[in-house]
């Protein structure tokens, strides 16, 4: 198609304008008002293409040239600073960057009420809300040329939907590292075998069908085998142990359950640790004061929001019972070994997602492949499949292979409104 964008950007100057205005959070760094100033004609021309998303996203992908090699960078400069040694290293490291001669960008464009928003490869670019206005700082970044291209390719998708070329044209070409899919965890282990071996190597064969064989004949991931009248912390901390043990965790020798809770646990207990260990009474007291709050008591294998390991405390009208949960792909397998050890013991257990676990280790599920840029983490809302708990991006190393043992959705079709 014959584009009609006065303005034509390359491919590193469209990331040299990310690389100035990416936020790592929901305030992106400032732009001028001039810039802010055509957002309204911007979404004036979004909003006539339908939504890619329910809630009114609008997405669109643009293939963008790279250019010659003097967008990439001053070889003079680079030189200067070490970054090359001569023109064939600046040439390599160009081509490096920019492999092929196009690179795509897929662009989401937000509005909702006063708020305008703009992200490019997944890095909020440009956003306003008229409440949350701020004063322009002296490092703030003249992207008017930017909203010009940007203006500009949406007229030219407008065109395309009228041509009927541009779903095609996605379909056809997006590559893989902009789409959502999935690949099954067996073919992950046959294009990783060293991941696979990492995996396994802190469980045995026979907790491996163990695990496998309970999750298929019990419903201990929600229901526990029966109920203890009391709870102590000295019974908690000893199930602790029980599952630093069976993890071969450092800091046991020597030291009483409690410390190694202390050693390894989160640290915010809101007062466990002082709470007399053989007494029900004070366990009980502790547990149900509703005042206290905002710590981490059950936080066993301290880690970040979604990648530790946690052991509950549950109460119900029968009384009380454990429950482990630690999905986490790197942490899933610790979170097995102190569901074992406690249930081995004779105690009663749950352990949070077990069926899913049980699949993880038979490499029968499924991974969600999000694209470059989103971070493979709480991408439930991506995929509404409560079997896919896991997800990642392609590996930067042979992407072809992945992507043809992967399973890619199909771009939702755009149309003019």
């Amino acid at each position: 198609m014959d584009k009609n964008n006065e303005i034509l950007l390359t491919a590193p100057k469209i990331d040299g304008y990310i690389d100035q205005l990416k936020s790592s959070g929901f305030q992106p760094n400032d732009c001028t008002p001039e810039t802010i100033a055509m957002l309204p004609a911007l979404f004036a021309e979004v909003m006539k293409i339908s939504p890619y998303y329910a809630n009114g996203v609008r997405v669109l992908h643009f293939p963008v040239d790279r250019g010659p090699i003097e967008d990439f960078g001053d070889f003079d400069e680079m030189r200067e600073w070490g970054d090359v040694e001569n023109r064939e290293e600046f040439e390599n490291l160009w081509k490096e960057y920019y492999p092929d001669e196009t690179k795509w960008f897929s662009v989401h464009l937000v509005q909702k009420d006063d708020y305008q928003a703009v992200w490019i490869n997944h890095k909020l670019v440009i956003s306003y809300c008229p409440l949350n206005g701020k004063k322009q700082t002296s490092f703030a970044v003249d992207a008017t040329e930017l909203m010009e291209w940007l203006i500009g390719e949406v007229k030219n998708c407008q065109q395309e939907l009228r041509d009927g070329t541009y779903n095609d044209r996605v379909a056809r070409d997006l590559p893989p590292w902009h789409r959502f899919g999935t690949i099954t965890r067996k073919a992950l282990w046959e294009l990783w075998p060293e991941g696979k071996t990492d995996f396994f190597k802190n469980i045995t064969d026979a907790d491996v069908q163990d695990f496998t064989k309970l999750m298929q004949t019990t419903d201990e991931e929600k229901t526990p085998a029966g109920h203890l009248p009391e709870m102590t912390s000295g019974l908690f901390f000893r199930c602790c142990e029980l599952g630093y043990r069976a993890n071969k965790y450092e800091k046991l020798d020597g030291c009483s359950p409690k410390e190694m809770y202390l050693a390894h646990a989160d640290g915010r207990d809101e007062g466990l640790r002082d709470i007399p260990e053989d007494s029900a009474d004070a366990f009980r007291k502790w547990f149900f004061d509703r005042k206290r709050s905002g710590g981490h008591p059950w936080e066993v294998c301290r880690g970040g929001n979604s990648t530790h390991v946690s052991l509950y405390i549950v109460h119900s009208e029968e009384g009380f019972y454990f429950s482990v949960d630690g999905r986490s792909w790197g942490r899933s397998i610790e979170s097995i070994n102190f569901y074992l050890a406690i249930r081995r013991a004779g105690y009663p257990v749950v352990i949070r997602d077990g069926k899913r676990l049980a699949k993880r280790l038979t490499g029968t599920d499924r991974i969600g492949i999000v694209p470059d840029g989103v971070y493979p983490a709480y991408c439930e809302s991506y995929f509404n499949d409560d079997d896919i708990i896991d997800y990642m991006n392609l590996p930067d190393e042979e992407r072809d292979t992945w992507a043809k043992r992967s399973v890619w959705f199909p771009e939702p079709e755009l149309s003019l409104l």
